[in-house]
């Protein structure tokens, strides 16, 4: 990683806090829908699967004759994103872990790292349903999209319930254990105490 994610926090040259960063990054996201709204008339050429009367039910939206590049593409982008996503999650707790991340109410350069990277992979997804149409929707039953989802906010929950809480910004249950004796304590949300996180 970079070294100027060494650094300790301070606002990017921008000083953008949370508010005006939400609002650029709602502002990014309509632009990426409209682009891909008034795109959507140069996807109509690709022949798509047709479920056979009788057979299980298969997402709609893939192709009928995959080939390995429509596969290889969506595999790889997606693999490529988990690998940025994960390893920019280590490096922020790596951070946390060493008081070089304290909480504050802007943006750090590894926040905009990520938000870069993220729209960097939009793009790339743009670009690859334009060139090969297709997804994981091959190799991927459709409910797995929902369990996902599901299990990522369970997972961000339970990991941000001492600091953020659960109900109204309270702690609930086992989750909200204090941590090893010594852990760095820091003050949450409305909720109480937090030991080491972003």
């Amino acid at each position: 990683m970079s070294a100027a994610l060494d650094e300790p926090s301070r606002p990017p040259a921008a000083g953008l806090g949370v508010g005006p960063a939400l609002a650029l990054a709602l502002g990014v996201s309509l632009l990426i829908s409209a682009a891909i709204w008034l795109a959507n008339g140069a996807l109509a050429d690709w022949t798509l699967a047709q479920r056979a009367p009788g057979a299980p039910r298969i997402y709609p939206w893939q192709l009928a004759e995959p080939s390995f590049w429509s596969r290889a593409t969506a595999w790889i982008g997606y693999a490529a994103h988990q690998v940025t996503m994960w390893a920019l999650i280590w490096r922020a707790q790596r951070l946390a872990d060493v008081g070089k991340m304290p909480y504050t109410s802007t943006l750090k350069p590894i926040n905009w790292l990520a938000l870069g990277a993220t729209a960097g992979f939009v793009l790339l997804h743009f670009v690859q349903t334009h060139t090969f149409y297709d997804g994981l929707a091959q190799d991927v039953p459709e409910w797995t999209a929902m369990w996902s989802v599901i299990l990522l906010l369970l997972v961000v929950i339970l990991m941000e319930n001492r600091r953020r809480g659960i109900v109204f910004g309270r702690p609930w249950g086992g989750f909200a254990a204090n941590g090893p004796p010594g852990a760095p304590v820091r003050r949450g949300g409305p909720g109480g105490v937090t030991r080491c996180g972003l």
